[in-house]
């Protein structure tokens, strides 16, 4: 094979011999000799993926040959694919394509040294010249080779002037790193904005241009390049660049972006752990700014990783208010997730403090990333609940009472501060609080209010069977009727352990008729055992019971309960209700 190479190579092609001895400093291309210490960059394999013909015109005396080789290299017989291709330069020798693929092959079966001799010889050739075809190949072939600097960067200068996009893609990532490494932040700018002109919708090009400005500083072109960003489901990359964008040029749409970006998380549009990667890339170039990582921390927080959140959101201090403000209840929020207690409540604290400041108080209200339940009050009252479990009622009651002054119209807040005054020994000023909340709830028409006050209520005193008593005709005003059936229920239950039996058993007899009309089979015979249970020797209750079993087609359990009548009339020498008992059973 290498004498068939060797013939091949001949006067037609004006190829010299790829087998003679060549220096490298006579190549019209400069190259890096292979004695170059090993490059700190890193390229993919070699990959041989396109058709001989489709940069190349192949003549048709050997277009069979060519096609088999082709067949061979999808195979990955890259082996029998040169064996090919060296058939074919016997008879075309003039074709410099196939010495080009042949040159390939070399590489891509693990012949760097041969495949640069084959190169050093093609370049000479008058084929080979600027921004042709053939000298890009060359170049993607020398770079690989000889994986140096100033190689990948040369190639990707000819795959521009050749406009060879196929080439730019896989290239040019690579090559803008190499650029920055080399901190030549200005040729990186300008790699990336030429991608992006060749390829406008590319996303890759659009974010590493982004990327290559900020680490320049140079974002003169923010507004064109969201203008003209274009969109992909489900892909990460538009979100990050406008966050990250809108927050350098502090253009007021950051928390939108942002709030995009964590709405997508929560629905698995988005995969979090990529949001953080790309962000995190971004960062990298600017890791001063505090603004980024604000965003940074509050994403962490959101993905379920509260103490990597609150390690990054407490070093970081915005000059700003409103950010630092946005930093500080993120913080409040991890530390709260991660059980540590003593943090939260500082972070809240400061948060507090940064409420009063100029412009903070309309920031808050329209800031999409601290609606509800990631706003300030709503951790406030996780705070104060954690407070609450390790036994500091009375620090979890201060802490909601500076909330409640905050915003004095949040129910919840107040219901919540009430709560902890009870638990912390004021009890008669927490029922005081919520027994005017609950007139003024009243007033309003706040259904919703109104039961959730008076629930708050019978926390604190769950034997108010007054407040019992007005929820249940709440729940049925309202046709909340499973509601009013456990209400029911209970009361009850607290009926007689107070030695009211009477009552209870009244309770049990309505809740048991609404049961019946929802066709609640279950909670009905709950309701009918718990009667029996009260009021064992009670014919009434029995035969009561006894109807509803019969209505739902539980006949074993209606004749169960006839021969208690049975039973319990026998004793009390009732041989009317006994015989009736039978007659029924």
């Amino acid at each position: 094979m290498p004498q068939q190479a060797t013939r091949a190579i001949a006067k037609p092609a004006n190829i010299a011999n790829p087998f003679e001895a060549k220096s490298v400093e006579s190549d019209p291309i400069s190259r890096a000799t292979p004695t170059d210490p090993a490059p700190p960059l890193r390229l993919e394999s070699f990959v041989v993926d396109q058709p001989l013909s489709s940069y190349f015109s192949i003549p048709s005396t050997i277009s069979r040959i060519v096609m088999e080789a082709d067949r061979d290299i999808a195979r990955g017989r890259f082996e029998s694919a040169l064996d090919l291709t060296l058939l074919a330069e016997v008879d075309e020798p003039g074709c410099v394509a196939l010495f080009v693929r042949q040159a390939e092959l070399l590489l891509a079966s693990g012949r760097p040294d041969a495949a640069v001799q084959i190169v050093t010889a093609i370049e000479t050739s008058p084929e080979a010249s600027e921004g042709s075809t053939i000298l890009v190949e060359l170049e993607r072939i020398m770079t690989h080779a000889r994986p140096t600097d100033d190689n990948v960067i040369q190639l990707v200068q000819t795959a521009l002037n050749a406009r060879r996009i196929d080439l730019i893609d896989r290239y040019m990532p690579v090559a803008i790193d190499t650029a920055s490494r080399k901190r030549d932040g200005a040729l990186a700018v300008e790699f990336a904005q030429s991608w992006l002109e060749i390829h406008p919708d590319n996303l890759a090009a659009a974010f590493i241009f982004t990327r290559e400005m900020l680490r320049s500083g140079q974002t003169d072109d923010a507004a064109n390049i969201l203008a003209t960003l274009p969109e992909s489901a489900g892909d990460l990359r538009p979100s990050i660049i406008r966050l990250v964008l809108d927050s350098v040029n502090d253009s007021g749409k950051q928390w939108d972006a942002l709030a995009t970006i964590l709405y997508g998380i929560e629905s698995k549009k988005f995969d979090a752990a990529q949001a953080q990667a790309l962000l995190g890339e971004m960062i990298s170039v600017q890791p001063n700014n505090d603004v980024l990582l604000v965003h940074r921390g509050v994403l962490e927080v959101h993905a379920g990783n509260p103490e990597t959140a609150l390690q990054l959101l407490q070093a970081v201090r915005p000059n700003d208010p409103s950010v630092n403000f946005v930093a500080r209840v993120a913080s409040a929020r991890a530390a709260t997730a991660a059980g540590n207690v003593a943090s939260a409540v500082d972070a809240l604290n400061q948060s507090i403090q940064l409420f009063t400041q100029p412009g903070v108080v309309e920031f808050a209200a329209s800031c999409p990333v601290l609606r509800s339940p990631y706003d300030m009050y709503s951790i406030g009252r996780a705070i104060a609940g954690a407070l609450q479990q390790r036994g500091d009622a009375t620090e979890a009651a201060t802490l909601l009472e500076r909330l409640t002054i905050l915003a004095p119209n949040r129910q919840d807040l107040a219901r919540a501060y009430a709560d902890a005054l009870a638990k912390s020994g004021n009890r008669e000023l927490a029922l005081s609080q919520l027994e005017e909340m609950l007139r003024k709830s009243e007033e309003r028409g706040e259904f919703e209010g109104l039961q959730l006050t008076i629930q708050a209520i019978l926390q604190i005193s769950p034997g108010n069977l007054r407040m019992r008593s007005r929820l249940i005709d709440e729940f049925m005003k309202r046709g909340l009727l499973q509601e009013a059936v456990q209400e029911r229920w209970t009361q009850a239950q607290i009926l007689e352990r107070a030695g009211r039996v009477d009552d209870a058993i009244e309770q049990l007899r309505r809740a048991s008729d609404v049961s019946s009309v929802l066709g609640d089979w279950k909670k009905l015979e709950s309701i009918m055992r718990l009667m029996i249970r009260i009021r064992p020797d009670d014919m009434d209750v029995r035969h009561s019971a006894a109807t509803k079993f019969i209505e739902f087609g539980q006949i074993q359990l209606a004749i169960e309960q006839l021969w208690g009548v049975v039973e319990v009339s026998s004793r009390q020498n009732n041989p009317d209700d006994t015989i009736a008992a039978l007659h029924q059973i």
